[in-house]
């Protein structure tokens, strides 16, 4: 059994969308993208179900909820979180530059830690790729230049790791360009 506990409005360039919280029975929380708004030929709102809203995750907070709402609504669209916090009226500048020191990660826990440390991931990052690739695209604003001190020493220790994380990477400046980092492996 569930309780609906809020609906909220959630602002994207490619519609708006209503997200449902629901307390569970457990004490938990989950979320259900129910709609999107978008407009009919006579330029009145039309809200569509025409969406697979079943990614919702169990949580500890309607706000944790809410907020893997809206990440979901970016992995859905393809477009990133930047933009859905403009779209918001935020106005969030991008970091010029971060450096992340790769000289004592030993394993790939540590390196997923320095990352999400450097990058400021949220708490709930799951230190994998498909994370990572998560966060950079959707969670976070990444700095306009990304520079990795100890990148030749990284590639010799965790030399599968350091050519996941540069796949990321390089995938992300593919997709999208405007959002990426310039990154220097140093």
């Amino acid at each position: 059994m569930q309780e609906r506990v809020s609906v909220h409005p959630v602002y994207h360039p490619s519609g708006a969308y209503r997200v449902a919280v629901f307390r569970r029975s457990d004490g938990c929380y989950r979320y259900a993208v129910e709609a999107r708004c978008v407009l009919s030929a006579a330029d009145k709102p039309l809200w569509t179900a025409d969406f697979d809203h079943s990614r919702s995750g169990i949580y500890d907070s309607p706000e944790a909820a809410l907020h893997d709402a809206e990440r979901d609504i970016v992995w859905l669209t393809g477009c990133p979180v930047t933009t859905l916090q403009s779209a918001r009226g935020e106005k969030e500048e991008r970091v010029d530059q971060v450096e992340v020191d790769l000289t004592a990660v030993m394993t790939s826990q540590d390196l997923h830690v320095a990352l999400a440390d450097a990058l400021g991931f949220p708490e709930f990052y799951g230190r994998n790729w498909d994370a990572f690739w998560d966060a950079i695209t959707g969670l976070v604003q990444m700095p306009r230049r990304l520079r990795l001190a100890g990148w030749t020493l990284l590639a010799s220790r965790l030399p599968s790791d350091a050519r996941q994380m540069r796949s990321c990477l390089h995938d992300m400046s593919r997709q999208y360009p405007e959002w990426a980092s310039e990154v220097e492996y140093d």
